[in-house]
């Protein structure tokens, strides 16, 4: 019996794109440039948001160092998006989120909160609005958190450290509500998330769950210990009545947010897959069932 083998042109091989060289998960090097960018983009964040308020520079840098920020974070992500969700990628789009929905509504709270000691019925329903806001902002980052984080021990407890600890962060200012204190007080919260951070990635996963609320247990520890929280007791009643609440509902948020996670699930890691699109399919040429047919068409297909 005779059969016939179509032959492979040059064009079809070179159609197969070379297999992608991915470093495996473990890899130290791998580990310590994750560290590095996610610790290190929060620790640029807390420098920044220094640099606006606190360091006498031009009013027009000043101005442009919040923008700088959140450009950097956005093309971070995006870039992040294109490579394959690295684990760095996680923490720059919490934080995008975190700076550009909750810390707003929390600023703007604060600074209801901080005025005169009886509130006006104007003053009392932008605050229960703001305060509301921020508890519904706080779940629906926390959700986030664990969509993103879940698949990785540990992860989804510091990205949503920041978020949580700014409302507490904020407390100290309301006895001196300027903008110094503000962005001091916000910059405390990053840089100290950039040590839990850079320490998550380094510690072992066994260890990485408590990272983020020994965190914030410390930080409150600090705010306790100190002239901090002790401003809420000079507050009118909606602010020291509902500012311990969403304190203590970001607490249990950040120590719940790993159970949020899509479990079961494999860890994303490298570069994106490349899928190299469908040749279209070939027709034989028709042949005819003789013996004495050699060759058909221009290519040297035989009978064997």
């Amino acid at each position: 019996m005779e059969r016939w083998e179509p032959s492979t042109s040059t064009q079809e091989r070179a159609r197969v794109a070379p297999p992608r060289v991915v470093r495996p998960a473990g890899d130290r090097r791998a580990v310590w440039a994750n560290a590095i960018l996610a610790a290190g983009g929060r620790a640029g964040i807390g420098l920044a948001l220094i640099g606006s308020r606190v360091v006498p520079l031009p009013a027009l840098v000043q101005a442009g160092l919040s923008v700088f920020v959140l450009l950097a974070l956005l093309l971070g992500t995006f870039r992040a998006w294109r490579t394959g969700w690295p684990a760095w990628g996680t923490v720059w789009l919490m934080d995008f989120a975190t700076l550009t929905l909750l810390t707003p509504v929390l600023v703007w709270n604060g600074f209801v909160a901080s005025g005169p000691a009886r509130m006006m019925a104007a003053e009392r329903r932008a605050y229960l609005e703001t305060i509301l806001a921020a508890f519904v902002l706080l779940v629906l980052l926390g959700g986030v958190a664990g969509w993103i984080g879940g698949r990785r021990v540990g992860l989804a407890g510091i990205l949503l450290l920041p978020a949580v600890l700014q409302a507490p962060a904020l407390v100290p200012a309301l006895t001196d509500y300027r903008d110094a204190t503000v962005f001091v007080a916000l910059a405390g919260v990053y840089l100290l998330s950039a040590l839990a951070t850079g320490a998550a990635w380094l510690a072992p996963s066994a260890w990485r769950l408590w990272l983020a609320p020994l965190a914030a247990v410390v930080y409150l520890i600090v705010l306790l210990l100190g002239p901090g929280l002790g401003a809420l007791t000079q507050r009118p009643a909606p602010v020291s009545g509902f500012h311990p609440l969403l304190i203590a509902f970001g607490l249990v948020l950040v120590a719940a947010a790993p159970l949020f996670g899509v479990r079961g699930r494999p860890v994303v890691s490298g570069p994106r897959p490349h899928w190299p699109r469908r040749a279209r399919a070939r027709r034989r040429p028709a042949v005819e069932e003789r013996s004495d047919v050699a060759e058909v068409g221009p290519t040297s297909e035989r009978w064997r």
